[in-house]
């Protein structure tokens, strides 16, 4: 066990989050927009495109999303950085963060929440199920309903954090569709 360090369990997230850092985008019923950095998310059923999701309930997002029931989830790029980090340190309750970080709201086709222009991709989201979202730090399963893709980026880089502010970007690309068996049968 020399090899090895101690670390907390309320660290363990650091060694596991390893999907692609989202912006969350809200409109509330008064049809205030914001915007939230959120790190904590998972696919939970690939079927009905069910996303597991982590949003804390003493924020303006978590109240918008919880009253309306809706969200876009936004995949921002690796030239995004800053302005992810900014985001994720002020309140929508105070600013409008598309004017302050200079992002472009986009209709939706189902939900009241904006996309995101300046993202690759813009996931429009309802709430599937909320039962857990009092006992686990705001646990709730979205459910897709359009997933939008914005093919001629030229970013195509996503953030990955790990948990203590620091983030990596995704590196080189490896293609092995074709070893895969298993998931060649659930590609079609």
């Amino acid at each position: 066990m020399d090899r090895f360090k101690s670390l907390p369990v309320n660290q363990l997230h650091q060694l596991l989050e390893g999907g692609p850092t989202l912006l969350v985008a809200t409109r509330g019923f008064e049809g205030i927009t914001n915007i939230m950095s959120m790190s904590f998310h998972m696919m939970i059923e690939r079927k009905r495109g069910l996303i597991g999701v982590v949003i804390g309930t003493d924020g303006y997002s978590y109240e918008a999303l919880h009253d309306t029931g809706q969200c876009v989830l936004a995949v921002p790029t690796y030239d995004m950085a800053s302005t992810v980090i900014d985001i994720g340190n002020c309140s929508g309750r105070r600013i409008d963060k598309f004017e302050r970080f200079g992002l472009t709201p986009i209709l939706a086709e189902s939900v009241r929440a904006p996309l995101i222009a300046e993202c690759m991709v813009n996931i429009e989201c309802e709430i599937f199920d909320r039962r857990m979202s009092g006992h686990y730090d705001g646990f709730i399963i979205l459910r897709a309903l359009h997933v939008w893709v914005d093919a001629d980026r030229e970013e195509r880089r996503t953030l990955h954090h790990n948990g203590d502010g620091s983030f990596y970007a995704d590196g080189e690309y490896v293609d092995l569709r074709d070893r895969i068996q298993l998931w060649n049968k659930y590609r079609k």
